[in-house]
């Protein structure tokens, strides 16, 4: 055996050459690329390419997400894994400046707590490299990241790589949750039930006496003059369908409402339920077109864009397609900046966004036809737009599949400070204007408020004209 001098020599040559040293932080980071990445080195197909973790860019400061070795962007993951990832690829790369610097500020609350830490200089920085500060009123560009929030918002999972236990584990909760979520809705519709109770003994009560209990609604003859005005214009419509004419009828509440001809309806009839904004738009002479958004986080959301046919001319196919996950980079010197707005100059149409609530989508602002506040807005001259947040009717993201519970790890700080920025950029993008008008309802209120936030992404205030 060698002696207790000669193993404590060897160690210390070992510590000191180079070369294991080099080994030891390559062999590091790809451990934690590996971690951070879409698959393992062993589920990756060599055609499709690397999908490795190669750095953490740091989008808010509390909002790092991963960008892969072929290009592709994962969710956001936990502040100390990103600032880890990153040191080991500077350490790697023999780099002394981060390869992304997160931004940020310790500012105390209305509660006294402090929001932000200081994070510990990377291993390869000098001295008097760091140029964060925890001055209260720091710019942001210059302070340090919080690597902790309001506790309403913890720090998102790490998963990693799919494997067959991580598989096994997410059936096994989603089967629990489906369980729980149908007794919580049995439980509200039970309670619904037993309240409305003496309401229908009250209801019987009164048709017992040959009376009927909907007139005593605040609305009840106008509810009954619009079913009226409703059903006529489904006859016409439905008699016009039979009789195969050329002519489309003026409106779906009866000849008595004067038309100027600008607005023409190309469906109508009986109303079923489709899920297809452009259908109801189509009701009421509009129609609509969609478009992929691609957010800075990978995932794929939908903004619907109401326009009228008869003045306007739609992009080319390839003009639907997702852009860069990059927000605000069109600049009115671009080629393909508002391409397709044929408006002269002085007859543009100011851009309105319009954000949907809580388990709702943008359908929810077109399902009253005439009396839709995006189709009033539409008719009213405004150019109006329907962002959707991530994960609706289809869910979609550039990398990742619906079961893979990366899909999901979110939250609503994701939707202010990812899908909003990147609904307002390509808004701006497609309609040329350098702000645009945001109207929300609930959830999507929360959002703005969120994404408004000094720490998250206050640079949209300037992309807003009125909230």
């Amino acid at each position: 055996m060698p002696s207790p001098e000669h193993t404590g020599d060897e160690a210390r040559d070992i510590v000191l050459d180079p070369q294991h040293h080099d080994e030891k932080q390559e062999r590091d980071f790809a451990q934690q690329a590996e971690r951070l990445a879409q698959f393992s080195p062993a589920q990756e197909d060599d055609g499709a390419g690397s999908t490795q973790a190669i750095e953490a860019k740091f989008i808010t400061p509390l909002d790092p997400v991963v960008e892969t070795a072929d290009g592709g962007r994962l969710p956001a993951i936990p502040v100390e894994e990103a600032v880890k990832l990153n040191a080991l690829r500077n350490d790697v790369d023999g780099t002394e400046a981060p390869s992304s610097q997160p931004v940020g500020a310790i500012r105390p609350s209305k509660d006294g707590t402090a929001h932000g830490t200081c994070l510990p200089p990377s291993p390869a920085a000098p001295q008097g490299s760091e140029h964060q500060t925890d001055t209260p009123g720091a710019p942001l560009r210059e302070a340090i990241p919080p690597s902790s929030t309001n506790p309403l918002f913890p720090p998102l999972p790490v998963y990693g790589p799919p494997t067959f236990m991580r598989t096994v584990q997410c059936w096994l909760f989603r089967m629990i949750s489906s369980v729980l979520s149908l007794y919580f809705l049995l439980a509200i519709v039970a309670g619904a039930i037993v309240e409305s109770v003496p309401r229908i003994l009250k209801n019987a009560t009164i048709r017992a006496t040959f009376r009927d209990p909907k007139k005593r609604r605040p609305f009840y003859e106008e509810e009954k003059k619009r079913a009226q005005e409703r059903k006529a214009a489904d006859d016409a419509w439905l008699k016009q369908q039979q009789s195969k004419g050329t002519n489309t009828p003026s409106g779906e509440k009866g000849k008595s409402i004067p038309q100027d001809g600008e607005f023409v309806p190309t469906e109508g009839g009986p109303d079923p339920l489709v899920v297809d904004v452009g259908y109801y738009a189509r009701r009421v002479g509009l129609d609509a077109e969609s478009f992929d958004v691609q957010t800075e986080d990978g995932f794929i959301i939908e903004l619907i864009h109401l326009f009228n046919p008869r003045d306007y001319r739609q992009p080319p196919p390839e003009g639907h397609k997702m852009d860069s996950p990059d927000v605000f980079t069109s600049q009115p010197r671009d080629s393909g900046f508002a391409e397709a707005q044929p408006f002269p100059d002085g007859q543009k149409k100011y851009p309105i966004l319009m954000m949907h609530g809580l388990l709702q989508s943008a359908g929810a602002y077109c399902c009253t036809d005439d009396d839709s506040l995006a189709f009033y807005l539409a008719k009213s001259g405004y150019d109006v737009w329907l962002g959707n947040n991530r994960c609706g009717f289809d869910p979609k993201h550039t990398l990742l599949q619906y079961s893979d519970p990366r899909m999901w790890a979110w939250n609503i700080r994701q939707m202010g400070v990812m899908d909003l920025p990147a609904l307002i950029s390509r808004v701006l993008a497609e309609t040329g204007f350098p702000k645009l008008a945001l109207i929300c309802h609930s959830q999507s209120t929360t959002q703005t408020f969120v994404a408004l936030a000094k720490e998250q992404r206050p640079d949209i205030g300037e992309k807003i004209s009125v909230f």
